[in-house]
């Protein structure tokens, strides 16, 4: 990416305006309370919120701070007075924790003490996507970017409703833009813009950019090396994200499939693969044998006839998380002979050219020790292709072999 686009980019992220009072009007003041003394306490608290939304170091503002904890602190008292009696009033829950946000921007309780509250209100209201909103936004305005980032990708299946606010929209927009997924951004600021009828650069100015981030046709003919077509991350503790940038997916992997048992091959050819190796399976009779799943996407059709070339691969389908995939097996004496054989599995799933779907490649990854996400702008090539996952492994593993095939499969992030 070119030096003067990095330095727009990084302007537009530091000068974008913060959405201060989208969550506090995402609730229902009047569900949790209809008397007029509790509507004037709301409106009184509704005042500060852009400052305390935006408060650094120090309190730099026109109006007293002590008025502004005094304002918070009545309206908490009423606010948990009515969740005392109603605890299934999910405004008046959230509307306690969003108080306790802002008492922790204060300095008046501690960042521990509203992530507890927070989690407990997941647990309650799980199918809530304001808990996940606003528990993300706190965490990001704390400086956790990697667990504001978490909480917002747990919500993405709720977010589809159209009962979903642009403002929610633009807010994960805006913590998408700050750690770097630019795409990503696009997406959910052009989602927000069509909510509120409008056009996406005339609110958000990140958004004039986009036409700048277009990867060149000729890119299906080039070739690029492993470093820029695949990322080996950690997703956690446990586990590793396998993201290819190109072709745009990702999966997760075991973290004893590590980085010395990762052959990985750069885009060539009109095509690009990832072969992982696990550690050595231990078959139920004891036997033990190594197997290779390969992963391959391919920007050209299968020739035909090549299931019935070394061996007879015999088709099927099958379902994985919504999508079908053709699915062709086959076995053989040879290779593997002392060990039982040849058993094969192939998994594959046609995909269109992806136009702007940039939400698998932009996907945040954490870093665990600096609490950090890190995303990759960079296009995926814009053609029809393939995605090839074959299993490779003698008959006497198969079983625990394929195990792992349908678990790596399963957890492809597939645009």
């Amino acid at each position: 990416m070119k030096r003067s686009l990095l330095i727009a980019l990084l302007c537009a992220a530091l000068f974008s305006p913060a959405l201060y009072a989208d969550r506090y009007d995402a609730l229902d003041i009047r569900g949790i309370s209809a008397a007029s003394s509790y509507a004037k306490a709301a409106a009184a608290v509704r005042d500060y919120v852009p400052y305390i939304e935006a408060l650094g170091d120090e309190w730099r503002y026109p109006v007293p701070k002590k008025k502004a904890s005094a304002a918070i602190s009545s309206l908490l008292k009423k606010t948990r007075s009515v969740s005392r009696r109603q605890p299934g009033n999910v405004d008046a829950a959230l509307l306690c924790a969003l108080l306790d946000s802002y008492r922790c921007k204060l300095g008046e309780l501690s960042f521990g003490s509203v992530c507890k509250e927070f989690d407990a209100l997941r647990e309650a209201f799980a199918d809530e996507y304001r808990v996940a909103w606003f528990y993300g936004m706190f965490l990001y305005g704390q400086g956790h970017i990697s667990e504001a980032v978490r909480q917002f990708l747990a919500c993405q299946p709720l977010e589809q409703d159209e009962s979903v606010p642009a403002d929610y929209l633009a807010d994960k927009g805006y913590l998408m833009q700050s750690c770097g997924c630019i795409k990503n951004a696009f997406q959910l600021y052009e989602r927000s813009a069509a909510r509120q009828q409008k056009l996406p650069d005339e609110i958000f100015p990140l958004y004039s950019l986009k036409k700048n981030m277009q990867m060149p046709p000729s890119a299906l003919d080039g070739e690029y090396d492993a470093r820029h077509t695949w990322l080996f991350s950690r997703a956690d503790r446990e586990h590793f994200f396998v993201l290819s940038y190109i072709a745009a997916y990702s999966a997760t992997i075991p973290g004893s499939w590590s980085y010395l048992n990762v052959n990985d091959i750069g885009y060539k050819d009109k095509m690009v693969s990832v072969a992982l190796y696990p550690p050595v399976i231990f078959a139920k009779d004891g036997r033990h044998a190594w197997c290779r799943i390969l992963t391959v996407t391919q920007y050209f059709p299968m020739p035909s006839g090549w299931q019935h070339g070394k061996f007879e691969w015999l088709e099927s389908r099958m379902e994985i998380n919504g999508r079908t995939w053709t699915r062709y097996d086959a076995v053989a004496a040879e290779p593997y002979a002392e060990q039982g054989g040849f058993h094969g599995t192939i998994l594959m799933l046609e995909r269109p050219a992806p136009g702007d779907g940039w939400s698998v490649i932009d996907k945040p990854f954490a870093d665990m020790d600096n609490n950090t996400s890190q995303c990759i702008v960079q296009d995926r090539i814009d053609a029809p292709h393939t995605i090839a996952v074959t299993l490779d492994c003698p008959q006497c593993i198969y079983e625990e072999a394929s195990a792992l095939l349908m678990d790596y499969v399963g957890s492809m992030n597939v645009q």
